[in-house]
């Protein structure tokens, strides 16, 4: 099921462009796509890319499929997952675990480059 669904996203990218949000999970080496997003970045602004780096800010919706266009700096990323602890989708911040709750799904995270 995993691998289908990496195939439907790979197909969809391939075929209809770069989506809105990228799933982070889905890539078997996540460390490429974030050095190809600075690198992407470093050369649109002409800064070199090992003065670039990443900031997280989790956003304030819990599903990606609002994100409604792409990061006009840096991507959006979804797909992860806090294990004992809760998450406050309003609030942005983290929060006691629901009972036996053991994973909670990370709202989507913009990867602003600065």
């Amino acid at each position: 099921n995993d691998m289908v669904a990496r195939l439907d996203f790979m197909r969809n990218w391939l075929e209809n462009g770069p989506p809105n949000a990228f799933w982070i999970s889905g890539f078997f080496f996540p460390q490429g796509f974030m050095t190809s997003v600075l690198q992407r970045y470093a050369r649109r602004t002409k800064i070199p890319i090992d003065t670039l780096r990443f900031r997280t800010e989790p956003m304030k919706i819990a599903d990606e499929t609002k994100i409604t266009e792409q990061a006009k700096k840096g991507a959006y990323a979804y797909g992860l997952y806090l294990q004992g602890a809760g998450w406050d989708v309003q609030k942005a911040e983290l929060r006691e675990s629901d009972r036996n709750v053991l994973f909670v799904r990370m709202p989507p995270i913009w990867l602003p480059t600065a």
